[in-house]
Formats: C-alpha cells, structure tokens, sequence
C-alpha cells in the first residue's frame, strides 16, 4: 500500500501541475482528463507533457521499488474526443468521472502500452501539430473499439 500510495501522489502531483483531473484510480492504474471542470487551453499538449513527466517520475521512483521486489512498469494511452463527464454512480458511491468511446479508447490504448510507450491514435497525434517526436507501432485491435486503430507511440517533444 505505501508503493501505491507514493505512485498515486507522485501521479497526483504531476495531474495538477499540467491542470489534468484524476477521474478514477483501479490497481495500479490512474485515468486522468483535462479541459473539465476548469477550462484548458491547449489540454491535448498538456496531457502529452503530463504523460512524458510521468514516465521520467516513474523511471526514478521504480528503481527504488525494485529493490523492495516490486515491479511496475509504465504505460499510457491518450485519446481525445466528445465524453460524458460529471457525476458518475448512485447513492452512496460515485466518482467525477469521465464515460464514452474516447475513454475507452484511451483505456485500451494504455492496456497495449509496453513499459515506456505513450499510445494515440492518428486524431489525437494531428492536435499535436508536430510538436512531438513519435515511432508506428501499426495498426492494433482493441477490445470493444469496431476498427482497427493506427497507434504512435509519443517518444519526446520535438
């Protein structure tokens, strides 16, 4: 629990310094998105900044896991599009969340990522407008998305 704790205060930290809200944490998994509640400009840049931050975060404190005998690796997906947002659940249990094709996107994207890649789709990768370095990793099913989807992996800014 305190290798969690530390990973979801580490991811914390980042979310808010790029103005990303935490929407749901699961294991060792957190989904983060921006331009909502607090109007973002630029979120699709912030978001790849956040994820590349992240990663670097990540390399540093998982040697210190490493040698405690935990393994974890990262990954993201990034996706952009039309959501659901607010208020996710029912009496008693209930996130400020986010549901629809473009999370679920995101999520599977993510589920592919070797340790190290930060996965998009071509419409997100045009938002960027060359302002990161980027390698093919094809074309990849996704469970519960109908098409095939061109994925890139985010290696740096440019």
């Amino acid at each position: 629990m305190s290798i969690l704790q530390e990973y979801y205060s580490k991811v914390g930290q980042v979310a808010q310094k790029y103005l990303g809200t935490i929407g749901h944490i699961a294991g060792d998994g957190v989904m983060a998105f921006f331009n909502d509640p607090i109007d973002t400009p630029d979120h699709a840049h912030k978001a790849v900044r956040m994820a590349l931050e992240c990663r670097e975060v990540m390399e540093l404190v998982s040697r210190k896991w490493t040698t405690q005998g935990v393994e974890l690796n990262y990954g993201a997906g990034i996706a952009s599009g039309h959501a659901t947002i607010g208020g996710i659940g029912g009496d008693g249990c209930w996130d400020y969340s986010v549901i629809g094709t473009v999370s679920n996107l995101a999520s599977r994207l993510c589920s592919q990522a070797k340790n190290g890649q930060i996965l998009v789709p071509p419409k997100f990768l045009s938002l960027l407008q060359g302002a990161v370095s980027t390698e093919s990793v094809g074309t990849i099913e996704l469970k519960g998305i109908m098409r095939p989807v061109q994925a890139h992996n985010i290696l740096k800014l440019s």
